[in-house]
C-alpha cells in the first residue's frame, strides 16, 4: 500500500515517462455484532459481552477503545453501555454498541420485600438509621445478601420465628 512511481519498458528497452500511482488495499465489509448477559442484582461485575464478526479473517476484539485481544468474550462487566471494536488481519476495523443490563429480581423477591417492609423494616427493627444487627431491610441488596437468613427465620422458624409475635400488642392473649 502506498504511492509508487511506475515506469513501463517495451520490447525494445524504451522507457516511458514515470507516472505516480496509488496502490491500496480495500477493506472488506466486516460485520460485527454482540450479545450480552445481564449482571446479577446486587452482585458486582457479573455481566458478559460476546462479539461476533464476519467478512474477513484473523479477528481481534476490544471494548471501549482498550487493547485488542484474541478472545471475543469480555467478562466481569457492570451494567452499562459499551462500544466494541473488531480488527481483522489487514488492520480493517468495525465498531458497534451494546449494553449490559441488570438482571431482574428473582421471582419471589418482590413478595419477600413486601413482607419484610411490613413486618421487619419498621421502627425499632430493621430500618435505618440504626437497623437491628445492621440489617436494613429497606435496602434491596441487604435482602438479597441475607436471603438464606431470612428464609431460616421467617419461613423455617430456625432458631426462632421472625418477626416475633408481639404479645404486648395483643392484650387479650396475656389475660387470664
Amino acid at each position: 500500500m502506498g504511492t509508487y512511481n511506475v515506469v513501463a519498458k517495451d520490447a525494445n528497452g524504451c522507457l516511458s515517462n514515470s507516472m505516480s500511482t496509488n496502490v491500496g488495499f480495500s477493506c472488506p465489509g466486516i460485520s460485527a455484532t454482540a450479545t450480552s448477559t445481564n449482571t446479577i442484582k446486587c452482585e458486582t461485575n457479573t455481566g458478559t459481552i460476546t462479539v461476533s464478526a464476519t467478512g474477513s479473517t484473523g479477528f481481534m476484539y476490544n471494548l471501549n477503545g482498550g487493547s485488542y485481544q484474541v478472545s471475543n468474550i469480555f467478562a466481569a462487566l457492570a451494567a452499562g453501555a459499551y462500544t466494541f471494536g473488531v480488527r481483522d488481519i489487514n488492520g480493517c476495523t468495525a465498531t458497534g454498541n451494546t449494553s449490559v443490563s441488570q438482571a431482574p429480581a428473582g421471582t419471589l423477591f418482590l413478595s419477600v420485600q413486601a413482607v419484610l417492609q411490613v413486618n421487619c423494616a419498621i421502627s425499632g427493627c430493621h430500618l435505618s438509621p440504626n437497623p437491628q444487627n445492621g440489617l436494613d431491610f429497606t435496602d434491596d441488596c441487604t435482602i438479597v445478601a441475607q436471603s438464606i437468613r431470612i428464609k431460616a427465620r421467617a419461613v423455617d422458624a430456625n432458631p426462632s420465628q421472625m418477626p416475633p409475635q408481639v404479645l404486648h400488642c395483643l392484650p387479650w392473649i396475656n389475660r387470664k
